[in-house]
């Protein structure tokens, strides 16, 4: 595929400002997405709220409740079915009463896991709720 450069474009004089305005307006668009939906480390910074690089069961049930507001669809389902608690169990592997990244990303991946194995969420065969995290 041959690369043009703006400077080279020949012909009607309005494309170069339309070419330009569609640049201008693509990395306008991503800076916008991008402050709209925060990652999931900014969720976690938020839901931290004494800063200690954990979360207690109060804020992890704070970061579930942030995600739901952002839209986040499993989150929704663990609010609706006020399944705060079987998820914790689920996260909190070392039943120390708190909730690491490494604990939140090892339950990530078991969940992603086992939906790319084709168990539905919910089914009788999927292990545990569909983790928002």
């Amino acid at each position: 595929m041959k690369k043009t450069h703006i400077s080279s474009l020949k012909g009607d004089k309005a494309v170069k400002p339309i070419v330009i305005f569609s640049i201008i307006c693509c990395f306008f668009y991503a800076s916008i997405v991008s402050a709209q939906e925060p990652n999931r480390e900014q969720f976690f910074a938020q839901a931290d709220i004494d800063q200690s690089g954990t979360l207690t069961k109060k804020e992890f049930k704070t970061l579930i409740n942030l995600l739901a507001k952002s839209g986040h669809k499993r989150a929704k389902r663990v609010k609706r079915f006020f399944l705060f608690s079987v998820v914790w169990k689920i996260v909190d592997q070392n039943n120390d009463g708190f909730a690491t990244r490494e604990e939140l990303a090892s339950a990530r991946e078991m969940n992603d896991q086992q939906e790319e194995e084709g168990l539905a969420c919910g089914s009788k065969d999927f292990m545990g709720p569909c983790l928002p995290i």
